[in-house]
């Protein structure tokens, strides 16, 4: 465990990763902005003194969901774009035929213009659910891979931290002795007391977290030496920490985007099939089912 702390989480830094440029992946409208790894660059992340190790990774990662939202996206309009237009398909004049033929016409030519959508559709919807499987095998393991070792290495810092922090914890007994010393302070003096009084009384106290009465302090005062001592012993792991969970946070929310994207994509009931045998049977009222699909998707 030492050595694999030390490889990962250490006292050397990762190589920095610049902030992915505007357009690398180019920007896509279809595709939610929080996706897009130019947001590894804000600052917390992509500072260099403290990058988390997990940062290339997490970044080629996220390049690799934003193309493929991108590419799933451009497929289906594809396979919409290629709807045949309702045309005159039987080539007559609407304006010689008699009035009650007119309603007879456009329930032939809808039928017509439905067999020729279903079609088209059918023989594209295969083809997209292929290509759905074969996308999200490949980037959802990616995906988890870089989220698993960015986890890993914020886990790997508490442990840095905690060994920090401890590092020169008095024994047992002389430990009790601080508490009962810091216990017995005014309330307003003791934290001031044991943050100026050194690391082993930090740790003495710190020694009770779970039963911060022994020192005088209640829970919440116990939390802020917790915080204290992380800044102010541990500063290089305690910034890089942070820094590996608001990676982590990122990497959580685009698992779980994609996922539900990828959901979305298989589910029937949002299938290219069903969205236009929905809109067929609404022709009837006087939708127009061309305009309607590429209203829904966004077009």
């Amino acid at each position: 465990m030492t050595d694999k702390r030390k490889d990962r989480v250490g006292d050397a830094h990762p190589a920095p990763v610049k902030p992915a440029a505007a357009l690398d992946p180019p920007m896509h409208a279809h595709v939610p902005m929080d996706m897009h790894p130019g947001i590894l660059g804000v600052p917390g992340i992509s500072n260099p003194d403290h990058a988390p190790t997990g940062l290339p990774e997490a970044a080629a990662a996220l390049k690799e969901v934003y193309a493929a939202w991108a590419q799933l996206h451009d497929a289906r309009q594809k396979i919409l774009n290629g709807i045949p237009d309702r045309s005159n398909s039987l080539g007559l004049a609407r304006e010689k035929l008699p009035a009650e033929f007119v309603k007879q016409v456009d329930r032939i030519e809808a039928q017509m213009h439905q067999a020729r959508m279903e079609s088209h559709i059918l023989k594209f919807e295969a083809e997209h659910g292929q290509l759905v499987d074969a996308i999200d095998r490949k980037v959802s393991k990616r995906l988890e891979n870089a989220w698993k070792r960015v986890s890993e290495d914020a886990a790997l810092l508490d442990i840095d931290i905690d060994n920090t922090i401890f590092e020169h914890r008095p024994e047992d007994s002389i430990a009790s002795e601080i508490r009962a010393h810091v216990r017995g302070l005014a309330p307003k003096d003791r934290l001031d007391f044991v943050t100026n009084a050194g690391p082993k009384t930090v740790a003495a106290v710190l020694m009770s977290a779970d039963s911060p009465y022994l020192a005088g302090f209640d829970a919440d005062g116990m939390a802020r030496l917790r915080t204290w001592a992380e800044q102010n012993l541990a500063p290089k792991a305690f910034a890089r920490r942070e820094a590996t969970q608001k990676l982590n946070r990122i990497m959580s929310n685009a698992f779980t985007a994609w996922a539900g994207h990828v959901r979305t994509q298989r589910s029937s009931e949002e299938s290219p099939t069903n969205k236009v045998r929905r809109r067929l049977r609404e022709l009837a009222a006087g939708f127009d089912p061309d305009a309607a699909l590429k209203r829904e998707a966004g077009l």
